[in-house]
């Protein structure tokens, strides 16, 4: 998602933005103000070495002792004698004590923090100061205190950290908000949001069922989706009905980006028209990574590419389906808008000259040159669009450049639609019935259940 993207969903969930926004900083806020100030006393004790013993022993005797030092500043023991030391009047204030010693430098520091400024003050002096009597029997090394604690006067709270980094944390908080609001929202209404927005109806709402694309033999032989098998059965249905009754017609299937889906929609709706004794050629105008041939079980040439040098015969295959037939991409001998260009408008030709429908399977638009060229050449064009990225604006702005490239959008079909199992069980479920030795399975299943519901029933029941 873009930063185009993200502007329009909070535009869109400004209120959601702005609760989450106010949620965050205000909980920041309070965390920041509402607990009672805090204030820290900072002292300074250095280390001076006395000048009549050897450097190299001093700086031993430096490196044990001085972290021993400040664990005793810290220690219990020496705190009840700090706090036998400082004034009356603070000495039963709450003040916590801690140290830090350096001995690189020969610095130690004892910090007191505590909601009374001078007692924070005068515990962390006194500290020093026994500290400083201790160990003036050392023969190695003399504490001074060249810098007491002054009385703090500002409180060491970090309110303005807190602050700002719940401003920052409540923008990131309510952009993820809004998303996920504007996820939600077109998820809800992508149906009633095509029509109203884009003016373009939805022909059908394709389930998603997995992350592999289902062979038309799965969806119309097997019958093991319902879903999807009447999903392209209201596809067909609302085709038929927008377009002209009195002659076959080209029918593109294109998407914006790649990865929609729309190949296995050409070949599926492809199928869908064969399967009403149509004569339905597919053809795979997308030179760049054709598919059909695989989702058909056909080969991939020659096909489209090689139609300049050979007849419709030699590039048109069959398939499973004895009324449908395609002409897979083939393998390109120079850039694919110069073989749409000068192949595509006389192959159609000759295909509805045969009387045949026609499923072309183009590119997707971006970053494609020939997709509007096809889109332009054959009568009415379907737009794919996966259900779960639907973005009203971006599907408007595809449409301007087909329009703009004198194609005609009849309708878009949202592809990898999520179902819940609440809808699966409410359809009927009608699906090809399986024929085992040449009895239907399911009549079979249902004349024993219907003979075993018989023996049960008493004697003279209707």
């Amino acid at each position: 998602m873009d930063f185009r993207q993200v502007g329009r969903a909070v535009r869109t969930n400004l209120v959601i933005f702005l609760a989450v926004l106010v949620l965050v900083v205000g909980l920041g806020g309070a965390s920041a103000y509402l607990p009672a100030n805090k204030y820290k006393a900072t002292a300074l004790l250095l280390v001076v070495i006395n000048p009549s013993v050897d450097p190299s022993s001093a700086v031993a005797a430096l490196q044990l002792f001085l972290p021993q030092l400040a664990i005793e500043a810290q220690y219990g023991p020496e705190l009840k004698k700090v706090a036998a030391a400082v004034p009356a009047r603070y000495a039963g204030a709450s003040v916590s004590v801690s140290a830090l010693a350096d001995p690189q430098s020969g610095t130690m520091t004892i910090t007191g923090t505590s909601g009374n400024p001078a007692a924070a003050a005068a515990f962390v002096n006194a500290d020093a100061r026994l500290l400083a009597s201790l160990e003036k029997r050392s023969q190695f090394y003399t504490l001074v205190d060249p810098s007491p604690a002054p009385v703090p006067d500002t409180p060491s709270n970090p309110r303005k950290e807190i602050l700002l980094g719940s401003i920052a944390f409540g923008i990131i908080a309510a952009v993820f908000a809004a998303m996920g609001a504007d996820a939600v929202r077109r998820r809800l209404s992508q149906v009633e949001e095509t029509r109203s927005r884009i003016g373009l109806p939805v022909l059908a709402e394709v389930p998603r069922v997995g992350r592999q694309a289902l062979t038309p033999g799965e969806v119309f032989r097997k019958g093991s989706h319902p879903l999807i098998l009447e999903a392209f059965q209201e596809l067909r249905s609302n085709l038929l009905l927008a377009l002209p009754a009195d002659r076959p017609a080209a029918i593109a299937v294109t998407s914006g980006n790649a990865a929609e889906g729309k190949s296995s929609i050409a070949v599926d709706l492809a199928w869908a028209l064969a399967s009403e004794n149509r004569l339905v050629t597919a053809v795979d105008c997308d030179l760049r990574k054709p598919t059909i041939h695989l989702l058909l079980g056909t080969t991939l040439g020659p096909g489209v590419s090689g139609r300049g040098s050979l007849d419709l015969d030699q590039v048109i295959c069959t398939t499973d389906n004895p009324y449908l037939s395609v002409i897979p991409a083939g393998i390109p001998d120079r850039h694919p808008v110069d073989i749409i260009s000068s192949i595509l408008p006389s192959l159609l030709d000759d295909l509805r000259g045969e009387g045949r429908h026609i499923v072309v399977d183009c590119p997707p638009l971006e970053g494609v040159a020939e997709t509007l060229m096809v889109a332009s050449i054959v009568d009415v064009v379907v737009f794919v669009v996966d259900a779960r990225h639907f973005d009203s604006e971006l599907v408007q702005q595809h449409q301007s450049r087909l329009q703009e490239a004198g194609a005609t959008v009849i309708g878009v079909v949202l592809n990898r639609v999520r179902t819940g199992h609440k809808k699966w069980d409410r359809s009927y479920g009608y699906a090809v019935p399986e024929f085992v030795n040449g009895t239907r399975a399911d009549l079979k299943d249902s004349s024993s259940r219907s003979a075993k519901q018989l023996a049960k029933q008493p004697r003279g029941a209707s």
